[in-house]
């Protein structure tokens, strides 16, 4: 019942995001600054960067998702549920599709490593193993290829593999701005495009109920590259999440968002991480007509890493 509330909506900073209102994290004080040109310069600012069929990149990811759930059946004691979820993933990412803004729809990943992190460490999917992933009816759907995947694997994966719903606002469209932005300036997320994108994914908004700003932080450089690092926060104070057999009475989420990317727009290696808290209350008729009532906090976090895989 709860995966549903999910709605895959990760595409926010590349989040893709199945899950909406995200946190992203400051990027580590160690990366060599700029020099004082470079900061006080405008930039216009790019947050997507376009893929083409064909590319790969390495992925490193890590993420992990906790749930919290009472539910109350008639006057039966309330049952709680705590479920947490940490996982960590590298593996090779290729893209079999993309829409007609240059964003993933489709890609298949061949595992490197792929397992659970903290306490019950174990092996999620072996080296070696392929797996398709694409958006399929406002989720991603997950497809090995030698074999099925237990629904554990696939939400180990949904955690930390994003892809786009075809045509869906890019983060630029989302988050960007149609100005030139020095390091420090600060702007509106476009509300519009954000609720387009949660409604696409199931998830209903509107627009006035989203509040965020995006930053432009410090100019970085990398190996002698410029980078250009913003960061972002969301949220969304009315929402609608679609739970089948029961009417959500309210629902809320927070999200936060950091990414780093080239200055010049190149498909050089692009870092990110995100963070998103959801809290939802339900209720409704259960069998026999009994009452059914939950009460849920959701939160999810990631971090990823795409380094591109020069082509022959």
């Amino acid at each position: 019942m709860l995966t549903s509330t999910r709605a895959n909506f990760r595409r926010p900073f590349g989040i893709a995001a199945s899950a909406m209102l995200v946190m992203f994290v400051a990027f580590a004080g160690s990366t060599p600054r700029a020099s004082a040109d470079d900061a006080d310069k405008a930039y216009p600012v790019k947050i997507a960067v376009p893929q083409k069929v064909g590319d790969k990149q390495i992925l490193v990811a890590n993420g992990k998702q906790t749930r919290h759930i009472t539910t109350t059946v008639g006057a039966n004691p309330p049952e709680v549920q705590d479920q947490d979820l940490a996982a960590e993933l590298e593996g090779t990412l290729e893209i079999l599709q993309v829409d007609s803004k240059g964003s993933p729809t489709k890609l298949s990943l061949t595992v490197k490593k792929c397992a659970k992190t903290g306490a019950d460490a174990a092996e999620i999917l072996p080296a070696g193993a392929v797996v398709v992933a694409e958006e399929s009816d406002g989720k991603s759907k997950f497809t090995l290829k030698d074999g099925e995947l237990t629904p554990e694997q696939s939400e180990a994966l949904s955690l930390l593999v994003s892809v786009a719903a075809p045509d869906s606002p890019t983060d630029d469209e989302a988050f960007g701005s149609a100005q030139p932005r020095k390091p420090g300036d600060s702007w509106d997320v476009n509300r519009e495009k954000i609720a387009e994108s949660a409604n696409a994914h199931g998830v209903v908004v509107k627009a006035d109920d989203i509040q965020g700003k995006v930053t432009m932080g410090p100019v970085t450089k990398v190996a002698d590259k410029t980078y250009l690092n913003y960061k972002g926060e969301f949220s969304v104070d009315k929402l609608t999440v679609p739970i089948p057999g029961l009417t959500v009475k309210g629902a809320k989420m927070h999200a936060t968002m950091a990414k780093s990317v080239p200055a010049d727009g190149s498909k050089a290696e692009v870092s990110g991480n995100e963070k998103m808290t959801m809290e939802f209350s339900a209720g409704g008729a259960g069998p026999n007509g009994t009452q059914v009532t939950v009460i849920a906090s959701v939160s999810m976090e990631a971090q990823r890493k795409y380094t591109p895989v020069a082509s022959n």
